[in-house]
């Protein structure tokens, strides 16, 4: 059934796209408009002849108006999209203000995400994230998400990770400036990687290696050869000297440092001093995941420039005063002939040492402070 506004002539296909031009139609006012939706169903002009087209009533010799999402004012036009099914009293406006609210939230999050550079897959992965959790049965309208920080502390608190924070820490420069490095306690970030069921598995150890006791398997193909840490020379006399009684479980460190840049011009960069555990077969000991922090050593030369005329005794001594108190909490661990743990469901003493550190030979130079060979000079 083919209807027809009164004021502008306009043809509708039903009932519901002509309820929805009144609300626009630009040649009534707001009285008579409303006065012509209400009486909508006793004053219509009918013509059942004519041709439906996009809930428009199109006469065979003349042009299709092909439907567009705005009229040249910048107003929503007369061929919005709607609804046409022909059930008038379905609670119409209800669903018309939800369906708006949810595209006005749609364009809010992309203009969002394209506001901070964000990925363009962020998106979808975002919208799955909400039609998920609003599709759940336990999802309340009324509840509020919690900001960033007020997740962190909940979920600091529910897993027990406080440990986990780094600390802030101030050291004084020999020009007695002072500047703030962030540390991590070493105890707790061994303890996080020993407890972790993920990686704490068969498959990620080293072959032919007890992890509880630090025992190299002799009859084990594997270490006939050169290859995991504990096949090198140095393993059996550093597990013997940390490691005299039967509960003491050998926990070697292997610490990286190198400078990292998070610019294209240097200023904005810190070395960070990082380790993993020698009991880690290679592949793991390639993934980011069995790495933990003991601290950053910021940019202590940021804002000198090529003008710097620091000595470098100076520049060196300034970067191991930053190294001596990131590896405070390891001297601890030291002092107090290592720590209590359980892992793999057995309660063992954790004996812990640097066994050696890897790096470039700028950051190597650093940390072991060699004399600087130039050519011509022995």
């Amino acid at each position: 059934m083919n209807v027809q506004c009164s004021k502008c002539s306009r043809w509708y296909a039903n009932l519901r796209g002509l309820k929805n031009h009144l609300r626009y139609c630009k040649e009534g006012n707001d009285n008579e408009t409303f006065e012509e939706e209400d009486n909508i169903s006793s004053g219509l002009k009918v013509q059942s002849s004519d041709i439906c087209f996009n809930n428009q009533s199109i006469h065979p010799d003349a042009d299709i108006d092909y439907p567009t999402a705005y009229d040249n004012d910048g107003e929503y036009g007369d061929n919005r999209e709607v609804m046409c099914d022909n059930d008038v009293d379905n609670s119409f406006h209800p669903l018309y203000r939800k369906t708006m609210a949810v595209t006005k939230f749609e364009i809010m999050l992309n203009d969002l995400l394209l506001k901070h550079k964000a990925s363009l897959l962020l998106y979808d992965e975002i919208v799955a994230l909400v039609n998920t959790y609003v599709s759940t049965p336990r999802f309340n309208s009324y509840d509020k998400i919690k900001s960033r920080k007020s997740l962190l502390r909940s979920t600091q608190k529910s897993l027990n990770t406080r440990g986990l924070r780094p600390i802030e820490r101030t050291v004084r420069l020999h020009n007695n400036s002072l500047i703030t490095v962030p540390v991590f306690d070493a105890q707790n970030m061994i303890k996080s990687l020993l407890s972790d069921t993920s990686l704490m598995k068969e498959s990620n150890f080293a072959e032919g290696y007890n992890v509880l006791t630090g025992e190299v398997l002799k009859d084990h193909p594997a270490n006939n050869r050169y290859g995991e840490v504990h096949t090198g020379d140095a393993w059996i006399p550093a597990r013997n000297l940390y490691c005299q009684d039967d509960s003491d479980m050998p926990v070697g460190l292997i610490i990286f440092a190198d400078k990292s840049h998070t610019d294209l011009h240097g200023a904005l960069s810190l070395t960070p001093i990082i380790f993993t555990l020698t009991l880690f077969n290679r592949a793991c000991r390639n993934n980011a995941k069995y790495w933990r922090p003991l601290g950053y050593i910021p940019n202590l030369s940021h804002g000198k420039g090529t003008s710097d005329k620091t000595a470098t005794v100076d520049k060196i001594q300034d970067e191991h005063d930053c190294v001596s108190l990131i590896l405070k909490s390891l001297m601890k661990i030291k002092r107090n002939n290592g720590f209590d743990c359980k892992v793999l469901g057995k309660s063992v003493c954790v004996k812990v040492w640097i066994h050696f550190i890897i790096g470039d030979t700028e950051g190597n130079n650093k940390i072991f402070c060699p004399f600087m060979l130039r050519v011509g000079f022995p």
